[in-house]
C-alpha cells in the first residue's frame, strides 16, 4: 500500500495511513498461489462483506470473483470499486482521481479567472467511489435482511463523480447552454466568493439567501448593494471590487471578531491548526489524542457521526503490514506448524 509511505511520517508510518486505518487488522496473502487463495476463501466463507478494487477481470483470474465466493457464501455482499466500472471502453484503463474528475467535467468548472484549479482533495475517489460504496453496502445488508441473500455491487468512481454533479450537468442539458464559467459556485457572484483581508488571509462569504445578504450589506454599510446579490458581468465585477476594497481594509482577526457573533453565512478561512482548536470542533470532541509507543501524542478524527446506542472506540492504531497474519490464521484453525510452513514458503507474510 503506497499510502503507507506518503509523508509526513510518524513512527515510520504515514500520518495519512494511520488516520484512515485505525481499528483494522492486516494479513498478507499471496493470492497467486492455491494455498493463498484457499485462505481468502476461508475468510470469505463467514464474512458479511468483501470489497475489491482491482481492474475488472483480475479477481476472476485469481479465483476470488463474486461467482466463486457466492457459491461458498450466498449471503456475501461483494463490492467492486473501480475507476470506470466493470464494463465500457475505459474499464481496463488505469487512472486516478484527476483523470476521473476530468472525464466527469468536474475539473472543467473548477476555475478562477479562466484558469482551471486542481482540487487538493480526492473528490472522485472519496465522494465518487468510497461514499457510494458505503451507501450501497449498507443498502445491500438491509436488503439481505429482507430477502435472505447477498448480492454483487459494481461501483465506478466516474459514475459517482458525475452523479454528485448531476444537478448542474442536467441544467446544461436542458437549457442547451455552453457555460464556460457558470459563476454559480466559482466566485463570480458577489454573494458567494472569497475576499482577501489586509494581512493576506481570506474570508468566505456564502450569503446566498436574501436575509443573509441584507444582513451582510447592513453590517458593511453597503445597503446600496442589496440588489446585487446574484449580479454577474459588469455589475457583478463592480460589486465585487467594492467589497474587495472593504475586506482589504481590516485584518483577518478583525473581521473574525466582527463576524463571529453575526449569523450571515460568513466564515474565516482557517488553517488546519486553527480548525482543531476551534470552539465548535472542541465542543463536538471531534479531535482526540492517543500515545505513540515512543511517548509522543498523535491526533485522530473520530467517526463524524454520533449514535445514541453505541460509541466508536479507538482500540488500535493502524496495523503494520501483515501484523495480524498469524492471529487470523490461528482463528481459522491453522496450527503453529502450518503457519510456519506457509511463512517459509512465502504464501503469507
Amino acid at each position: 500500500d503506497y499510502v503507507r509511505a506518503l509523508p509526513p511520517l510518524a513512527e515510520d508510518s504515514s500520518v495519512m495511513f494511520t488516520a484512515l486505518n485505525r481499528n483494522k487488522r492486516s494479513i498478507i496473502i499471496d493470492l497467486k498461489t492455491e494455498k493463498g487463495t484457499n485462505i481468502l476463501l476461508q475468510l470469505a466463507k463467514n464474512a458479511d462483506v468483501m470489497i475489491e478494487s482491482f481492474r475488472p477481470g483480475v479477481v476472476k483470474r485469481l479465483g476470488i470473483d463474486y461467482d466463486t465466493i457466492n457459491k461458498i457464501n450466498p449471503n456475501i455482499i461483494y463490492c467492486s470499486i473501480s475507476g470506470y466500472g466493470q464494463n465500457g471502453p475505459l474499464a481496463q484503463q488505469g487512472a486516478h482521481n484527476l483523470n476521473f474528475i476530468a472525464l466527469a467535467s468536474l475539473l472543467h468548472h473548477q476555475t478562477n479567472k479562466g484558469h482551471i484549479l486542481l482540487p487538493d482533495m480526492q473528490i472522485a475517489d472519496v465522494a465518487g467511489g468510497a461514499l457510494p460504496a458505503v451507501i450501497s453496502i449498507m443498502a445491500a445488508l438491509f436488503h439481505r435482511q429482507k430477502i435472505g441473500r447477498g448480492q454483487y455491487i459494481d461501483v465506478s468512481a466516474v459514475d459517482g463523480a458525475i452523479a454528485n454533479y448531476s444537478g448542474f450537468l442536467m441544467q446544461l442539458e436542458y437549457t442547451k447552454q455552453n457555460m464556460e464559467d457558470p459563476g454559480i459556485l466559482t466566485g463570480e457572484m458577489p454573494c458567494h466568493r472569497l475576499y482577501e483581508t489586509a494581512d493576506g488571509r481570506y474570508i468566505a462569504v456564502a450569503a446566498v439567501e436574501e436575509k443573509f445578504w441584507y444582513r451582510l450589506c447592513d453590517l458593511l454599510n453597503t445597503e446600496h448593494l442589496a440588489s446585487q446579490r446574484f449580479s454577474i458581468g459588469d455589475e457583478g465585477e463592480k460589486t465585487v471590487k467594492e467589497l474587495e476594497i472593504i475586506f482589504a481594509g481590516k485584518s483577518f482577526d478583525e473581521w473574525k471578531t466582527i463576524f463571529d457573533p453575526i449569523d450571515c453565512c460568513v466564515t474565516p478561512v482557517l488553517h488546519a491548526d486553527e480548525t482543531v482548536e476551534h470552539p465548535q470542533i472542541k465542543a463536538r470532541n471531534l479531535v482526540y489524542e492517543t500515545l505513540n509507543k515512543d511517548g509522543t501524542k498523535r491526533k485522530h478524527i473520530r467517526f463524524p457521526a454520533l449514535f445514541s446506542e453505541f460509541s466508536h472506540e479507538h482500540k488500535n492504531n493502524a496495523p503494520l503490514p501483515g501484523e495480524h497474519t498469524s492471529a487470523i490464521l490461528t482463528e481459522l484453525g491453522y496450527t503453529e506448524e502450518e503457519i510456519s510452513t506457509l511463512l517459509k514458503n512465502k504464501i503469507i507474510s
